[in-house]
């Protein structure tokens, strides 16, 4: 085992390093039989845990190490309107990773410089020498799984745009979508790559390495090690992954038709596409869907149910004004009446005075 630095050495090494975050892009490390960049020892996993012991490694490839992991303050690309975007917007929402994160942009990978946006960060490892045993670890070739579909040309078209605003390349960079569009033939047929339905390697594809030599997809197939360099590169205006996603174990995983009726063109979707009803609707989305519609029956039955409360309120309370104003137009009508009664009485009453006179009054009033 290598003795332990001191640890105000360890520390710092450790603020430097995480002052300045980023790998040196003109280091190559000569421990291995060629010289391998920081990139490409992040690429083979293997080689990584070896490197990163060296403190050479370390120190021009922090990020690759696993020490820090930071995103570039000065990297930026564009996103398919053509606007500049920078990391911070590439983190902003989730499905930006989903279109951006594996594209090569401006000199290099957007993940390899935005790599806390796309969740890219390298697990650390430690100075410590590592077993003998994981030195000799060979890492197993897998085979892809996928059943290609008999009838299906293996292609996807690169001129097909679904809704005139989907390609295939943008399907499959968002997994809800592709799981919702692939229940329509017209986007299985153009894309079938993209829906699983086959996976094979583009036969003509070439590409020449920083050394010189040129690759295939049959090559990276038999290579493990190639598999690791150059399956997260971008070779010959393409990356290698997507002209060799059956020998960079990348092929997508095939969308099931769901069990329902009349999937095609003419099912209702929304503003991005997306299919309604039980054909549009991933198993989870579905019951989302319902959760929706149900909130949205609730407020709906309660503003109902608040107007309907407002509308007899209103209405028994015009009731019991109507009510009242006419009590009141009865009160004064009756005591209009009894005015005129009293009116009338004082009247017969001045008669018979004025006409038996006062004396007469006054014995009529005493007799008993």
């Amino acid at each position: 085992m290598k003795a332990s630095f001191p640890f105000l050495i360890f520390a710092s090494r450790l603020l430097v390093a995480l002052s300045s975050c980023s790998n040196n892009s003109t280091y190559t490390y000569a421990g291995d039989s060629e010289s391998t960049t920081c990139l490409e020892i992040r690429l083979d996993e293997q080689r990584r845990q070896t490197a990163c012991t060296d403190e050479e490694v370390r120190e021009n490839c922090p990020q690759t190490c696993g020490i820090c992991c930071s995103d570039s303050s000065s990297y930026t690309f564009r996103n398919q309107f053509g606007e500049e975007k920078d990391c911070v917007w590439l983190g902003s929402k989730d499905f930006h990773g989903y279109l951006y994160c594996d594209d090569y942009q401006n000199g290099r990978m957007v993940k390899d410089a935005c790599p806390v946006a796309c969740n890219f960060c390298q697990p650390y490892v430690s100075e410590d020498e590592i077993p003998a045993y994981l030195l000799n670890l060979t890492l197993p070739t897998l085979s892809p799984t996928i059943s290609p579909a008999p009838t299906v040309t293996c292609i996807n078209d690169d001129e097909f745009k679904y809704l005139e605003k989907h390609s295939c390349q943008e399907i499959k960079s968002n997994e809800i979508n592709r799981q919702n569009f692939c229940q329509v033939e017209e986007v299985r047929s153009s894309c079938p790559m993209v829906c699983g339905d086959c996976c094979v390697d583009d036969e003509s594809y070439l590409f020449t390495t920083d050394a010189g030599s040129v690759r295939n997809c049959a090559l990276i197939n038999e290579s493990v090690r190639d598999q690791a360099r150059f399956c997260d590169r971008h070779k010959n205006g393409t990356s290698v992954s997507k002209a060799c996603p059956s020998s960079c174990n990348s092929c997508m995983s095939k969308v099931h038709l769901r069990e329902v009726e009349n999937v095609d063109d003419d099912d209702d979707v929304d503003d991005d596409g997306r299919l309604g009803g039980a054909a549009g609707a991933t198993d989870g989305e579905g019951q989302q869907t319902v959760g929706k519609n149900y909130n949205y029956l609730i407020i709906s039955l309660t503003f109902v149910s608040v107007g309907v409360i407002l509308g007899a309120t209103h209405f028994v309370l015009k009731r019991k004004e109507a009510k009242r104003k006419a009590a009141r137009r009865t009160r004064k009508g009756t005591k209009r009446k009894m005015v005129e009664g009293e009116n009338v009485q004082k009247g017969k009453d001045q008669e018979v005075e004025s006409t038996l006179g006062s004396d007469t009054k006054k014995e009529i009033e005493e007799i008993p």
